[in-house]
């Protein structure tokens, strides 16, 4: 996780609430659960702790794959809603699920898997994460959905608030990000090789030079009011 508070790093150093995002992987088959659990986790974008997005969001004419490729890489929380559509997707399976675990490896985002329906799911490289609803109960299995929803809310709220409370400007971990033609067609050992490397915040060891070029500013602005 110290890379996502790497990522908000300024935010909370200027004093201002970043919300942190969450994005679903899903098949669209399952649109309908989807939707029902959108509408549950509502309650935390009111409390201005996560903002969602899905693929539907994407404005017409716009590159979806681009698109695509921003949420994922910038994505804080990832949610993989599972059922044996979503292991059928080559896009949900084979592109998006590979990527958020990449970057769940590099502590760059929180992936938790939701077992929408009975699926065999648990030997897959993601069953190694904690799944919700509790014991990775299907949601389709409780008598009601609503109580299944909340059990996932909960363990997002339980994830954003301590993503929320650790932010820390501290981390100079690099964040790993992929590109959108990776997504057209991700393998992941192809992805891991040309995984793309932003630039590192200013180390340590460059402080004494950050610190002369402020010097340098200010002699510049001394002189120029002198002038004045």
């Amino acid at each position: 996780m110290q890379q996502i508070w790497q990522n908000h790093a300024s935010d909370y150093m200027t004093g201002e609430c970043a919300l942190l995002s969450l994005v679903f992987s899903y098949a669209h088959k399952d649109e309908e659960m989807l939707r029902e659990l959108r509408n549950h986790l509502k309650s935390l974008e009111h409390r201005r702790l996560i903002k969602s997005w899905v693929d539907r969001d994407i404005d017409s004419g716009t590159d979806y794959r681009s698109e695509i490729a921003v949420e994922f890489n910038s994505a804080d929380i990832v949610l993989l809603l599972i059922s044996s559509d979503f292991i059928a997707s080559e896009y949900c399976y084979g592109t998006e699920m590979k990527i958020a675990l990449q970057r769940e490896e590099k502590e760059a985002t929180v992936v938790i898997p939701v077992i929408l329906r009975p699926c065999a799911w648990q030997e897959l490289p993601f069953g190694k994460l904690l799944a919700v609803p509790k014991d990775g109960t299907p949601i389709v299995n409780y008598t009601n959905r609503d109580d299944a929803y909340l059990e996932v809310v909960e363990a997002v709220e339980k994830v954003a608030l301590k993503l929320a409370g650790k932010a820390s400007p501290n981390s100079d971990d690099n964040e790993r990000r992929v590109s959108p033609t990776e997504l057209e067609d991700c393998d992941v050992s192809e992805c891991r090789d040309s995984r793309r490397v932003r630039p590192s915040t200013m180390s340590n060891g460059d402080e004494s030079a950050g610190r002369e070029s402020i010097g340098v500013i200010e002699a510049e602005d001394s002189s120029k009011k002198g002038t004045v």
